[in-house]
């Protein structure tokens, strides 16, 4: 369950997993301190480091060494809908086809799964 709790700075909120994790959040419009991530941008960095850390697992799962994986991700908010655009690059010594299978698959995240199914907001 992850908590949200105010800090005593304007709109800095700070958010725990309640396994000894934390994170911040703010927003830099109406008096925030801009000193952290905005919450929107935590969903898109969740998306970006799930299907960075798939990546990683498959290519240790075929004996790939990991030199460097990098995920960027831009969200884009209209009215009607929200559109997560993403690429990931695959570097070291791995042939292009095992990288295009590995892309491939990291478009089925679970937070790609979480993201793509419907949702529903209850009260806890």
């Amino acid at each position: 369950m992850i908590t949200a709790t105010s800090t005593g700075r304007k709109f800095a909120t700070q958010l725990t997993d309640g396994r000894g994790h934390y994170i911040f959040a703010d927003v830099p419009d109406e008096g925030g301190g801009d000193l952290y991530q905005r919450p929107g941008e935590l969903i898109a960095e969740g998306y970006a480091a799930c299907m960075n850390i798939t990546a990683q697992k498959l290519l240790a799962e075929q004996g790939y060494p990991i030199d460097q994986v990098e995920t960027q991700v831009e969200m884009v908010r209209d009215p009607d809908k929200t559109v997560f655009k993403a690429k990931t690059t695959i570097g070291g010594d791995v042939p292009e086809s095992v990288k295009a299978e590995i892309l491939d698959k990291i478009t089925r995240c679970p937070v790609c799964k979480i993201l793509a199914g419907e949702i529903e907001f209850l009260p806890l």
